[in-house]
């Protein structure tokens, strides 16, 4: 019956692809599972808090320790049963989601399908591949300086310019960046969208237009005024949101480029700006009509820190608390400091939610909870373990990931598990491995619309006095 289930799911998800619109929970094809980021898998329907403590891990990748480095870099990206990440040695890995194909052994592990050089000796930044039409986007260093990068596309099936065994892949087109401020790559309406240093450029997805040469190199078909700094892209309602490097400003780009843009090629200024109360940290993430920005400050001294800021939202429309001109924009309602955190929000389930020593729950239309001028939320519920580690929501079912320490699942509806609006963990793994090697949860993970928890980790063996640390992904199942 789970088969079957499955089956319908993937049948949904393909149907809805081929009429042009992919539905939240069909695949999480780029950071924080689509381009609003918003952290989600709503349509995920296989793990419940009924059943999210029988889940056991399926299968693992084998473990990466290439040219001395150890890590998955970013989030797994899975597309069309096909699991893309990132390796801190600068390589791509293509690896089946099922755990099926060039997978073998007890437990059972996975070779990839196919990689891809990314061409840097210096390694990758932290990056997540993001997937659309077939092509797989990653940024990664050249050289050994982090300051400069060259974005890949890769045929995502491992066909096309793939070639030897083990298949070994060449980009199907590249283009260079400056990647003073990192970030992910977005990819929307045949469009990729870039931060390079504080401008971002934006590439035919394609690589046609503004594309040439043999090998083929693409040039943007438009970039943005400089706003000084910026992370990943966030795409919502034909509007581009670009953290600044003032710290306290969203810049909101017209995303298709042609609004408030002038010059060959063009350059496009804000149409509007949001203006937050305290340094905004992270990546903007937009659900629906609203902004929601994470705002962190530590000031005082090492020995009697000070933490300010918190959760902000902002209406996304650039309408209410929206005025002058240029337009400026001002917190719709923000949450005490007492929830500051620096890593982005998720957004699910008519809630936001946001990892900042414990995992706080808001309502995301900023009603409940909420009071005062301006507008300050408290949280509907709070959580008695986890925090400070990055969140993502698969139906029901919240997880979150502390790098080094352990994986939670909770009720993303604050109900099972939870006494007097404080929450328990219904299933928590500290050792994410068998017998022969310490695997302990990563920064990261990802769901795919079968419910399959993808989670980046680190494998410990011992190597006579020495122990050898190596990146991998653990993927874990309901039975």
């Amino acid at each position: 019956m789970r088969n079957l289930l499955r089956r319908r799911c993937i049948s949904t998800c393909m149907a809805v692809l081929a009429v042009g619109v992919l539905a939240g929970g069909c695949d999480w094809a780029q950071f924080a599972g689509g381009y609003s980021h918003t952290g989600d898998s709503s349509g995920e329907i296989f793990v419940t808090p009924a059943n999210v403590s029988t889940m056991t891990s399926t299968f693992s990748t084998v473990p990466l320790s290439l040219n001395g480095e150890d890590f998955i870099a970013g989030q797994a990206t899975i597309v069309n049963g096909v699991m893309y990440v990132v390796g801190a040695d600068g390589n791509l890995y293509a690896y089946d989601a099922s755990g099926s194909n060039n997978c073998s052994g007890t437990p059972t592990t996975c070779a990839p399908l196919w990689t891809a050089s990314l061409g840097g000796a210096y390694g990758a930044n932290e990056t997540t591949p993001a997937v659309a039409n077939g092509v797989v986007y990653v940024t990664s260093t050249t050289g050994t300086s982090a300051s400069t990068a060259t974005i890949y596309a890769f045929d995502a099936a491992g066909k096309t310019d793939c070639s030897g065994s083990p298949t070994v892949c060449a980009p199907l087109w590249t283009a260079g960046v400056n990647t003073t401020t990192g970030g992910d790559l977005t990819v929307a309406n045949g469009m990729l969208y870039a931060l390079s240093g504080g401008v971002m450029e934006v590439f035919d997805a394609n690589g046609t237009v503004d594309c040439s040469g043999t090998p083929k190199t693409c040039s943007p078909m438009w970039t943005t005024t400089d706003v000084g700094g910026g992370n990943t892209v966030t795409i919502s309602g034909g509007v581009a949101y670009v953290l600044g490097g003032t710290g306290t400003t969203v810049y909101a780009f017209d995303a298709a480029g042609h609004t408030n843009c002038t010059g060959t090629p063009a350059v496009c200024s804000p149409l509007r700006t949001y203006t937050t109360q305290y340094t905004a940290v992270g990546i903007p993430v937009v659900s629906g009509s609203t902004l929601y920005v994470n705002t962190y400050e530590i000031s005082g001294t090492a020995g009697n820190p000070t933490l300010d800021g918190g959760l902000e939202a902002f209406d996304a429309t650039g309408s209410t608390k929206c005025s002058g001109t240029p337009v400026v924009c001002t917190p719709l309602w923000l949450s005490s400091s007492t929830y500051a955190s620096p890593e982005p929000p998720v957004v699910a389930n008519g809630d936001v939610y946001v990892d900042a020593g414990s995992i706080a729950a808001f309502s995301a239309s900023g009603t409940t909870g909420c009071s005062g001028t301006p507008k300050v939320c408290s949280p509907l519920w709070t959580t008695s373990a986890g925090g400070g580690g990055s969140l993502t929501v698969g139906g029901s079912v919240l997880y979150d990931t502390v790098s080094g320490h352990a994986l939670y699942a909770f009720d993303a509806t604050g109900v099972n598990g939870c006494t007097n609006a404080v929450c328990s963990p219904l299933w928590s793994r500290t050792n994410l491995g068998g017998s022969s090697s310490d695997i302990i949860p990563g920064q990261w993970t990802s769901i795919a619309n079968d419910g399959t928890l993808y989670v980046s980790a680190f494998a410990e063996t011992q190597n006579g006095s020495q122990i050898v640390i190596n990146g991998l992904v653990d993927a874990f199942r309901v039975p």
